[in-house]
C-alpha cells in the first residue's frame, strides 16, 4: 500500500522541527530542558501525539503547562514544513525512558547478585 509509511515520516519531520523550535525559539523556561522523543501521527495526519521527557528532578506540571501555553505558537511555526493541514498537537510524557532505566537497574542488580558465584564455576574447571 503506497504511503503507509507517510505518517511515520511526517512524525519524524515534526519531531525534528519541534525539537528545534523548543531549543531555539520558545522562550518559556518551563520547556527549557524538554526533549521530544517521538511523534505518532494519525493516518489522516490531522493529529500528532508528541511524546517528551525531561530531566530527573524537574517539575512535570511545569513542563506540561509550558507546552500547553506554547502549543499555538508551535502549530503556527509548524506551518512552514509544507503540510496541507498542520496537525493538532497533544503532548504526552514519555514513560518509556523511565521504564528502560528501571529494567537496566534490575538487570544490573541481577548481574551483581551473580558475581559472587562466578569464581566458583571457574574453579571447578581447573
Amino acid at each position: 500500500m503506497p504511503g503507509h509509511n507517510r505518517p511515520q515520516r511526517v512524525g519524524d519531520v515534526i519531531r525534528t522541527e519541534l525539537s528545534t523550535l523548543l531549543l531555539r525559539e520558545v522562550r518559556d523556561p518551563g520547556v527549557q530542558d524538554v526533549t521530544v522523543t517521538r511523534v505518532q501521527m494519525t493516518k489522516d495526519l490531522q493529529h500528532a501525539r508528541v511524546y517528551y521527557t525531561e530531566p530527573a528532578g524537574s517539575d512535570a506540571r511545569t513542563a506540561r503547562r509550558a507546552l500547553r501555553r506554547a502549543r499555538p505558537f508551535l502549530r503556527r511555526r509548524l506551518g512552514r514544513i509544507g503540510l496541507r493541514h498542520v496537525p493538532e498537537l497533544t503532548f504526552l510524557y514519555d514513560e518509556a525512558m523511565e521504564q528502560q532505566d528501571r529494567v537496566a537497574r534490575l538487570l544490573d542488580e541481577v548481574d551483581a547478585a551473580r558475581l559472587p558465584d562466578a569464581p566458583d564455576e571457574h574453579a571447578d574447571d581447573a
